[in-house]
């Protein structure tokens, strides 16, 4: 098997409280035209009560020394933000990879893995101090280093740190700004998502080189009274983290950000793990439309067209509400497509008649409009918007374009024009659907109606050229055959009853093939365009073979 350009690996196993280390392995394809490579470390805590604490950093590979073969090597820290206490349920380390490279042809080449390795404990947790210390490592001796009490911080509360510098002048150092950001993280089937983040406090410290612990310059950041949590759903687990971020303006240097993530307040959390609990979210969300909660999801009926609501996790993205919808075939062998990144419009990917497709495709536009994606083909359709507000201001705007492009499917079937290789004859087929109090699907050229009393249909099958290649005649019988049989060849028929015999091959004639099964016959011939007056003479003989077939009772 050829080797990925770039590879993340995770040790076999790890010690609880062990640092860890990620090996980055950059192949000869890769390493030439590397321009940039992030690793992200995720460190997810569980508790025994379901409580969570995560630790984060994204870390920028240096891209300049990208030699074949080299390893990159980061590590987890040893010491743990102390997000809860007691004993820990489980720790789930998780590092991602996300690089880009100039190939030798010129192209640019994107990669992205993920790995994860989870650790059981059996002991408790102790972290050795309440003080949470990260080092931004500048270039050689070259660092900062900033120190916060570890402690869980509350609403009202000042977190209090404080930072130095080390193997630099402080005055060389322009400035450095401390924010503390609050975000919304949606936990669900395994996965976690930032919905949004709101930046709450933010303050400018001036570093002191390091020489002793009182020469270091403190600082506070005060989390406020009505720290924001908005998203509401009982499908959902939802947490908030405080993150500090941490610019640098070196005089010499770029900026640099490292994330530390510790829990927001206790009782906030429980206030909405309590109220996300409560059953009768959704119905809440979705007061006053047609949809109704069942099984999780928003669930409702539109004539044929059935959708179904639900919120679908992203890796690395936000959230986003989708809804599916199903209904009766359309038949017309088309794909559409819409993605605000890079289909901007509702366009037709693939179509067995192009015409038809664009007419179908105008026809859904202003649905399509007010949602972020869209698929439709022949069967089901996909609708989605990203979570970037909360669910309580998107869900009935959502609901509403969903309704809306269920409607115009069912709009689109009726106007869709006839095939242009057969809109001559849409008389002809209009006519038949007349003779069989039936309908006429013009999109598909097909006919569903009945023959003396019982169901009988006519369909055109369709070639990849989107030419029509067969004509299949169905009748369905109100009593069981008691077997089933393709009948194509003499020995075909020498099978069948005497007297279902030759009405079998009268119906055979100059066609391909008939499926005799339990209770349908189904006779399939070469394309009929301009010959739809034998199609009653057909359905005659095919009745009359099954009145056979049942006097017969058993095949020879």
């Amino acid at each position: 098997m050829r080797q990925r350009p770039l590879q993340i690996r995770l040790p076999a196993q790890v010690r609880l409280g062990d640092a860890v280390t990620v090996d980055v392995l950059v192949d000869d394809e890769a390493a030439g035209g590397l321009f940039g490579a992030v690793v992200r470390l995720d460190c997810i805590m569980t508790g025994p009560a379901g409580t969570r604490g995560l630790w984060r950093a994204d870390i920028d590979l240096p891209t300049q020394t990208g030699a074949p073969g080299t390893r990159v090597s980061v590590k987890l820290p040893r010491d743990l933000p102390p997000s809860y206490s007691g004993v820990l349920a489980k720790v789930d380390y998780r590092a991602s990879l996300h690089g880009e490279w100039v190939d030798s042809a010129g192209r640019k080449r994107v990669a992205d893995e993920v790995k994860q390795l989870r650790v059981i404990a059996a002991a408790p947790l102790r972290p050795d101090r309440a003080s949470l210390r990260k080092t931004f490592q500048i270039a050689g001796s070259r660092r900062l280093d900033i120190e916060l009490d570890g402690r869980r911080p509350a609403r009202g509360q000042t977190i209090a740190g404080r930072l130095a510098v080390s193997g630099i002048a402080p005055s060389r150092v322009r400035e450095v700004s401390i924010a503390l950001v609050a975000s919304e993280v949606v936990l669900a089937a395994g996965s976690e998502s930032v919905v949004a983040s709101r930046e709450l406090a933010r303050v400018r410290a001036e570093p002191v080189a390091v020489a002793e612990q009182d020469e270091w310059q403190a600082f506070g950041l005060p989390v406020p009274e009505d720290f924001p949590f908005t998203i509401r759903s009982p499908e959902l687990r939802v947490e908030s983290h405080l993150r500090f971020d941490v610019d640098l303006a070196w005089a010499f240097d770029g900026h640099a950000d490292l994330p530390v993530t510790i829990d927001a307040d206790a009782q906030v959390a429980a206030e909405l793990a309590s109220e996300s609990e409560q059953p009768g979210s959704w119905t809440r969300l979705a007061a006053g439309t047609r949809f109704a909660e069942s099984g999780g999801e928003l669930v409702a009926d539109f004539g044929p067209v059935r959708a179904r609501v639900t919120v679908a996790q992203r890796s690395r993205k936000p959230a986003l509400l989708a809804a599916q919808l199903r209904y009766p075939s359309l038949r017309l062998g088309m794909r559409l497509e819409k993605d605000k990144f890079g289909r901007p419009d509702l366009q037709v990917v693939r179509a067995r008649d192009r015409d038809q497709a664009l007419v179908f495709s105008g026809a859904l536009g202003p649905a399509a409009a007010n949602l972020d994606a869209v698929t439709v083909d022949d069967e089901r359709a996909h609708a989605a918007v990203e979570v970037v507000q909360p669910l309580r201001q998107l869900v009935k705007p959502f609901l509403a374009g969903v309704a809306q492009l269920a409607a115009l499917l069912e709009g689109g079937r009726r106007i869709v024009p006839p095939p242009s290789s057969m809109a001559h004859c849409i008389g002809r087929w209009q006519s038949l659907a007349r003779s069989m109090d039936g309908k006429l699907d013009v999109g598909a050229m097909a006919v569903a109606g009945q023959y003396q009393g019982m169901p009988a249909s006519v369909s055109t099958g369709w070639g990849p050229s989107g030419a029509p290649v067969s004509t299949e005649i169905r009748l369905r019988l109100s009593w069981s055959l008691g077997a089933s049989r393709h009948v194509s060849t003499s020995d075909d028929l020498a099978a069948l009853p005497p007297g279902a015999m030759a009405l079998a091959a009268d119906c055979l004639r100059g066609r391909h093939h008939l499926e005799i099964d339990d209770s349908e016959l189904v006779l399939v011939s070469p394309p009929l365009t301009e010959q739809l007056s034998e199609i009653d003479v057909v359905l005659d003989k095919m009745l009359r073979l099954a009145h056979e077939l049942r006097a017969g009772a058993v095949y020879r």
